[in-house]
């Protein structure tokens, strides 16, 4: 399976709203959690960042 993403890169501040993976962890976390990533992940969502969430164990 792969996703695809853009060629910024990952240190680099992407859009919320353009990010695939972002828009697969909507699908999956529940709305704080949502909101946390937001606030915190600057703005940039990875798997590694879900996986601290435990969304993907």
């Amino acid at each position: 399976m792969t996703i695809q993403t853009d060629s910024t890169p990952l240190e680099a501040p992407k859009d919320h709203e353009s990010c695939n993976v972002f828009k697969i962890f909507k699908l999956i976390a529940e709305k704080d959690h949502i909101e946390i990533v937001k606030k915190n992940i600057n703005p940039v969502v990875t798997v590694m960042d879900m996986l601290k969430l435990n969304y993907l164990n």
